[in-house]
Order: C-alpha cells, then sequence, then structure tokens
C-alpha cells in the first residue's frame, strides 16, 4: 500500500464528486497507483524524472514524459501534484502546478505527513487560493483548490527559486530537488581525495549527480578516453551534461536504475560511485547493494571499482563476494571509502 498515492485519490474522488474526470489531466512526480486505470489515458499526461517510477509506469502502459510541462495554452482542468520533501521543490511543483491547470480547474496536492504533508494547506494559501477541501488518511495529507484568482507573482517567484541555478560561486549548475543540490556533498568530496593519481580509460560515474565526481576526474586525469555517467534523476544527467560540457573527451549520459543490471553499461576500465542510501524517510542498505551488483557487471575484467559509502552500511562481505580483490582505504568522518578489482 502506498499512503500518500491512496490518499490522494480519495480526494481526487472527492474533488470530482465520486467519478474519476474525464477530462485532461496532469501528474506531476506521477507514480503508478491502480486508480489510474480510471483515467482517460488518452488526456492524462504523466511527469516522472525518477527511473524507476518511470519504469514501473511504462510497464504498466502509461506514457511518461521526465520534463515539466512549459505550462500556457487552454491549461489542464486537474492537475495532480505529489509533494516531495525538499520545500523549495514542492513549492515549485505546486507553482509549475497553477502554471498548468486552467483558470478555475483543481489542483490537488499530497505528501507523507513526515515529508511535509502538514504545511500543505499553508502552502496553497501561499499562493493565493483557498483549499476547498482535505483529506487525512494512513498519515498522510491530500489538499485541493480550484485555481481562482491565483497570485502569479507568488507563483514567477516558486518556479524561478526551483529552477537550475549556480553553486559553489559559479562552478556548478545545479537544482533544488537534486542529491545534495547546493552543495558539494562530503562523501565524495572524500572519495575524490582517495583516488589514485592516474586513472585511464573508460571511468563510469555511477549516481553522478550534478556532475561534481565526474567533473573532479576529467579535470585531474588526461588518460580518461570516455566519461560515462549514470543516474536514476533525469535532471542530474541533464545539469551533469552542462557542467561537463567543457571538457572535449567523449561522454555518454545514461539515464538508467542503477539498482538494476543495465545492458548499456559494459566493459568500463574504471567506475567510481557514491550510491544513495535513503528511500524515503528509511535507510536503505539495498540500493547500495544493487549498485554493487551493476557495477560488476558494467567493469571490464580486472577493472576497478572505488566507492563511499557511510560507515554503518553493511557492504565488505558483498565487495569480497562479487569481486577478486577489495579493502577499505579509509575510514572517517562517518564514512569508509572502498577499492575493489573485478
Amino acid at each position: 500500500m502506498d499512503a500518500v498515492l491512496d490518499t490522494l485519490f480519495y480526494a481526487v474522488e472527492e474533488a470530482s464528486g465520486g467519478a474519476f474526470p474525464e477530462n485532461r489531466t496532469l501528474f506531476i512526480g506521477g507514480r503508478f497507483h491502480p486508480s489510474l486505470r480510471r483515467f482517460d489515458s488518452n488526456r492524462i499526461v504523466i511527469q516522472q524524472h525518477f527511473k524507476p517510477y518511470e519504469s514501473l509506469l511504462k510497464r504498466e502502459g502509461f506514457s511518461v514524459t521526465p520534463d515539466m510541462p512549459e505550462g500556457g495554452g487552454d491549461g489542464f482542468d486537474m492537475v495532480m501534484v505529489l509533494a516531495p520533501k525538499n520545500i523549495t521543490e514542492a513549492r515549485f511543483f505546486l507553482a509549475q502546478a497553477f502554471r498548468n491547470v486552467r483558470n478555475g480547474g483543481i489542483v490537488l496536492c499530497a505528501a507523507d505527513n513526515k515529508a511535509g504533508g502538514n504545511r500543505l494547506e499553508k502552502m496553497l494559501q501561499q499562493f493565493g487560493v483557498s483549499p476547498g477541501g482535505k483529506i487525512s488518511k494512513n498519515h498522510a495529507k491530500a489538499v485541493y483548490a480550484p485555481s481562482h484568482e491565483v497570485d502569479e507573482r507568488a507563483v514567477d517567484e516558486a518556479i524561478e527559486a526551483g529552477r537550475v541555478q549556480n553553486i559553489e560561486n559559479g562552478r556548478y549548475l545545479s537544482q533544488p530537488g537534486v542529491f545534495s543540490w547546493n552543495r558539494v556533498d562530503r562523501g565524495s568530496e572524500l572519495l575524490s581525495e582517495f583516488l589514485p593519481e592516474e586513472l585511464i580509460g573508460v571511468c563510469g560515474d555511477f549516481g553522478c549527480g550534478y556532475g561534481y565526481l565526474s567533473r573532479r576526474i576529467l579535470e585531474r586525469h588526461q588518460g580518461i578516453q570516455e566519461m560515462v555517467c549514470a543516474d536514476a534523476d533525469y535532471r542530474a544527467l541533464n545539469l551533469c551534461k552542462e557542467n561537463l560540457k567543457n571538457f572535449s573527451v567523449r561522454k555518454r549520459f545514461v539515464w538508467e536504475d542503477l539498482t538494476r543490471k543495465c545492458k548499456s553499461l559494459y566493459d568500463l576500465d574504471v567506475i567510481v560511485m557514491n550510491p544513495p542510501f535513503h528511500k524515503g524517510r528509511n535507510t536503505e542498505a539495498e540500493i547500495g547493494r544493487g549498485f554493487i551488483a551493476t557495477a560488476r557487471e558494467a567493469l571490464r575484467r580486472g577493472g576497478h571499482l572505488y566507492m563511499v559509502a557511510n560507515r554503518h552500511l553493511p557492504y565488505e562481505t558483498l565487495l569480497r563476494e562479487l569481486f577478486t580483490e577489495s579493502t577499505m582505504l579509509h575510514e572517517r568522518e562517518g564514512y569508509k571509502v572502498f577499492f575493489a578489482v573485478r
């Protein structure tokens, strides 16, 4: 059961008078739920930038776009939003909903109570609209409102705050919602300090984010012939592409779920990675295990893996099982840095 999605679709029924709408609908941050089958598939647009969710939606027969619709035109009759935990990103999503809904259409948003659900009503009010109803179920909240008399200035400000922007004194482009979006992640920084002086061949950056590690490698290692950047976040890949555009080396950008075997990743000489370890509010060592298994399959025989992980995550046994050689290079500041040979 997905409590947030269940609560959202309860709100859809209430806002629609008990019948799901047949008019044009946009679902921002959409994830699969059986209730989606009640919509006209030709009249619903689902936006999702996270590859695992996008893949499931496609397996269930839905069309999905990773890009946020531009807005304008006649607008959608209903816009549903799964609000993320990051408040700037959540306001950006809601502002995009108001930018894309027709005048008098309905905007619905939902979130887990511990991930921002309790602030949704206030957020709608900050856009100048009065909620038409709300539902609290399963430790989640959904709120909906008609789009009359929206404060366009508030919409513009929220969209501007959530756009791609410069960080680290203009050194990188990033965007709220991307991993460690407004700073260099300390784990990635630590990993870069323990890479050898010479790296050669084809290098993969698994979970590349906005491209910090890839850029550091290309700045320091002239022997890299190709950089292969892979991430489940479509936005991160686009940022990485921009942050590496001034390097003349061959580059490839791969939108993949790295917890699963990826046919597009093979014969790599080197992989660097800082796997994510959170799924929602929960620490999830299984994500890192999936990354390790995928890295093993993607490396050529004798290829090298360099990896950083939070100290409490138990990856040593799996590294020994899957690689011919593995060692911990360093442990400090709550992190472990590993080296392994395929």
